[in-house]
């Protein structure tokens, strides 16, 4: 049986995402306009339009086809891990459901520029970065909640500074910027997701699990 060919409308919007990830990975955000990007993908101004209506809605779709599957992934490992709370071991379940889905996302095949647009996002978009947070808010609150269950006597105040912690890990390693690599000699290498989730979660569920302040 033959395959059905895909719509040329279909190849159009794909080949403009694929465009803009590479563009908008090598260059940055600010510095790919929707001219170069129909140039590159080979488009008329009214195909890129009629698809996405600006380069802002360019960049949202393609965070959202990149990332979507990951946080599908990381709150289904959440509610998984969340059926036996009375694990010893639930802590680290909790931050390796959080961390482990990007990583491998971030150094996978199907991402190859992953790391790059990750680093990029954390860092360089503000309206856009704030639109994502903002349709993000729900999800951050399912993992919250999950660490206030299982660290009651932490306050909301600590859990809130040691959550941000564990977003600045993750962003550092899943960028990949080279600096503690070459600092390293090749023993820290984030392309090890594998060995980068172990000492992340290691290192992640000791700092969880410190005393509230000097005096506890």
């Amino acid at each position: 049986m033959k395959r059905k060919p895909a719509s040329p409308k279909l190849e159009t919007r794909q080949r403009i995402l694929d465009t803009a990830e590479y563009l908008f990975a090598r260059d940055g955000f600010d510095a790919v306009s929707l001219r170069k990007i129909m140039r590159e993908a080979e488009v008329n101004a009214a195909a890129i339009h009629y698809h996405f209506g600006s380069k802002d809605n360019v960049l949202l779709e393609l965070i959202t086809r990149r990332l979507e599957p990951v946080s599908e992934k990381r709150l289904s490992l959440l509610d998984q891990c969340m059926e036996t709370p009375e694990d010893p071991r639930i802590l680290e379940q909790i931050i390796e459901a959080f961390i482990g889905p990007v990583l491998e996302w971030a150094g996978s095949d199907a991402s190859p520029y992953g790391r790059r647009i990750h680093a990029k996002l954390s860092f360089e978009y503000g309206e856009i970065q704030k639109r994502l947070y903002s349709d993000h808010a729900a999800f951050d609150r399912r993992f919250v909640n999950a660490l206030e269950r299982v660290l009651p006597h932490l306050s909301p105040e600590t859990i809130y500074w040691r959550f941000s912690f564990m977003v600045g890990y993750l962003i550092y390693v899943a960028a990949g910027v080279g600096r503690v690599e070459q600092l390293s000699g090749g023993l820290y290498d984030p392309n090890d997701t594998t060995r980068a989730i172990y000492q992340m979660v290691t290192t992640l569920s000791a700092g969880f699990r410190a005393p509230e302040n000097s005096n506890s």
